[in-house]
């Protein structure tokens, strides 16, 4: 396996140790090479072990030195990986306006370098931002474009992520009891691929959690979740978008 891919599998599998020990070691072989690629997807995978911890101004320096790597090339497609983490350490700090700001740019940017799939990853962000800033139409429309997209194109690893983006979306929208389906649909979906969400959707999820237990008695919360975790993902989406 190369190193980005035994970075990302052990992001996703939650080893965020081993993510930094081997992004510090990538780093030091990239600038010892001159190899500004493969320094700026590790610089980016560092950031992202940082935001994992909370860490957000590393992450956030780290980020802004991965953009001004990525700059300093004439090759466009370096840039939405730091792009990405200065609008999700924009996110995670309470920065919502530069966070729709960035993802808005992401989107963009994504779009035309023709990477659809991380285009609507970040239209998915996007929907969070537009939901916190208090516009939950917009992000009731963005959720939804992002879930069609994704099933369409056959992003099938992220339907766990449109999932919770649904879950969250439901609570907001008066339906505590559909969130609680969504949610286990999005939990086993994460299980079955042996992930745990981004640092971001996590937020998001323990967030979603707090609130629909808020509102749900746990019988009726545990007779919620249950329904959704005998129903496939793609099935709970489907319902979901009716």
């Amino acid at each position: 396996m190369t190193y980005i891919e035994k970075a990302k599998a052990a992001f996703r599998s939650g080893q965020n140790e081993l993510v930094e020990q081997l992004s510090r070691s990538e780093i030091a072989r990239a600038r010892s090479t001159g190899d500004v690629p493969a320094e700026v997807a590790a610089v980016c995978m560092l950031a992202r072990a940082c935001v994992r911890r909370r860490d957000f101004f590393a992450a956030g320096q780290l980020a802004s030195r991965g953009r001004r790597l990525a700059e300093s090339r004439p090759d466009r497609k370096l840039l939405p990986a730091p792009l990405h983490i200065q609008a999700a350490v924009a996110r995670m700090s309470g920065n919502l306006n530069a966070a729709r700001t960035l993802y808005r740019e992401s989107i963009h940017l994504n779009g035309s370098i023709g990477d659809a799939r991380m285009a609507v990853l970040e239209r998915h962000n996007l929907a969070y931002v537009e939901l916190h800033l208090g516009d939950i139409a917009a992000a009731h429309e963005l959720f939804t474009t992002a879930r069609t997209q994704a099933i369409e194109l056959g992003y099938t690893d992220s339907l766990a992520e449109m999932a919770l983006g649904a879950a969250v979306i439901s609570c907001a929208e008066g339906d505590p009891a559909r969130a609680a389906s969504l949610l286990a649909a999005a939990d086993m979906g994460y299980a079955t691929h042996g992930q745990i969400p981004d640092p971001d959707d996590a937020a998001e999820r323990r967030q979603l959690v707090e609130t629909v237990m808020h509102v749900m008695s746990r019988d009726a919360f545990d007779s919620a979740y249950a329904a959704g975790a005998a129903t496939s993902l793609s099935k709970a989406l489907r319902d979901w978008a009716r």
